[in-house]
């Protein structure tokens, strides 16, 4: 394995992350001690992985942690007393209204974040390609979906959000650094051109929105 990148600091032959050693640890001691290394040791997480063959093994990492996610905010809907139907009204293209079960839009949110997270990497990618950033898309990717982790704290009441909000950005931060060897200027340039990027891009959807209905 060559852990290291070309100019970037040097990773032991040894060194890896357990979520890619699942097979030898089990699969629940690899995920806890995945997120265990990213709590206590970020920087030695991110210098750890093998982007260049950790996009299958992050991406699983996600999916998982992404249903974890879904499956708490379904246990806290219900624990809320909150209706198992919700009414959906889309009068703008001529839908509504509809009684759809709770767990169909669950389901559906679940498709999203699953299919989704390659539009988020590809927005956040492309300030980092320009950059000539050395990870690739793969190490982008791996810092996303390990990352994604935080989200389970979205659910404890009044600053949960906020938390999970912040932390993630300083996971991202920190991983984009370390995958890319990027400086702190260049990384805050490559998020202002991804942003820039997908904000042009949701404006002009809206327009084409508001154009066809």
């Amino acid at each position: 394995m060559d852990g290291s990148m070309e100019n970037g600091p040097k990773v032991s032959e040894e060194a890896t992350i357990p979520w890619l050693q699942r097979r030898k640890l089990g699969f629940f001691q690899a995920f806890w001690g995945t997120i265990k290394c990213l709590v206590i040791h970020p920087k030695d997480f991110f210098l750890c992985l093998r982007y260049e063959s950790s996009l299958k093994d992050a991406y699983l990492f996600y999916v998982i942690n992404a249903a974890i996610v879904i499956l708490l905010g379904m246990i806290g809907a219900v624990l809320e007393g909150q209706s198992l139907v919700a009414l959906i009204n889309l009068h703008e293209l001529g839908i509504g209204p509809l009684e759809l079960p709770l767990y169909l839009l669950w389901g559906l949110g679940f498709l999203w974040l699953i299919i989704g997270v390659f539009i988020s990497v590809a927005f956040t990618h492309l300030g980092v390609f320009i950059l000539r950033g050395e990870g690739g898309f793969s190490g982008t990717f791996a810092v996303l979906a390990y990352s994604s982790w935080i989200l389970i704290f979205e659910y404890i009441p009044f600053v949960g959000k906020f938390i999970s909000g912040a932390w993630l950005l300083i996971l991202i931060v920190k991983g984009l650094m370390h995958i890319h060897d990027f400086g702190i200027v260049k990384i805050i340039l490559a998020n202002v051109v991804s942003f820039f990027t997908a904000a042009c891009f949701i404006l002009l959807f809206a327009v084409l929105l508001s154009v066809l209905f």
